[in-house]
């Protein structure tokens, strides 16, 4: 074997090793999730006005994460903050971080719990099998596709957490889901997981940074 192909191979050996040993260590999912975000309905030509995203990232660690949304007119950026229980929208370009902003709004006003019941049915998925579990919020149903293996711990979250994620609705127990289907009048939203990569993160990374001003409310969207 070539000297060169022997160094890749050793390589990607190592890496390999990482990465098991990484899993091995953490049965809770600690990493990045990418998904793009698709639209179907007659409702899409209206939405499509305001250039929505369609591509969501999500990174995770212990009871914190971060949310990024991209593709559309304007990138958002959602950090929950574990140690304040909050969800921040945060604006790097100005360095500012707000406590409320209108999507944060919506979300308090739904007084219903969502809560996810299994359907006992299985599908394959990108070559994984994923159970299907559904809910229902007034008009609109969600669909969730979940792995038993791509979970975080929930008890790292309080109980009467303000967290926004997915993972959170109660009967996933944890469990990400790597496609989520929102069907409401007129308008079916579809969140598929494009890259699940496994990495460690610092506790620092998924805090306000500092020198950021942190603000009450965020008019701007």
């Amino acid at each position: 074997m070539p000297k060169t192909m022997l160094m890749n191979h050793i390589v990607l050996l190592f890496l390999f090793s990482l990465s098991t040993l990484f899993a091995q260590e953490h049965p809770y999912f600690e990493g990045t999730i990418s998904y793009k975000i698709e639209m179907k309905g007659e409702m899409v030509p209206q939405l499509q006005l305001n250039e929505p995203p369609n591509e969501m990232i999500m990174h995770v660690k212990d009871g914190s994460y971060i949310v990024n949304l991209k593709g559309g007119r304007y990138a958002k950026t959602f950090v929950f903050v574990s140690d304040s229980n909050r969800q921040y929208s945060v604006d790097f370009n100005n360095r500012m971080a707000y406590r409320y902003y209108p999507h944060n709004d919506i979300a308090q006003k739904k007084e219903e719990k969502l809560t996810a019941s299994y359907t006992g049915k299985e599908v394959e998925l990108n070559g994984h099998m994923v159970k299907i579990y559904q809910a229902k919020q007034g008009d609109t149903r969600f669909t969730y596709f979940v792995r038993d293996n791509l979970k975080v711990d929930v008890t790292n979250y309080p109980s009467e957490t303000r967290a926004r994620a997915n993972f959170l609705v109660e009967g996933l127990e944890g469990k990400i889901p790597v496609k989520t289907i929102k069907q409401q009048k007129g308008l079916t939203v579809i969140t598929s997981a494009t890259r699940i990569t496994a990495r460690p993160f610092k506790e620092a990374q998924f805090r306000i940074p500092p020198g950021f001003t942190v603000k009450n409310r965020d008019y701007r969207w």
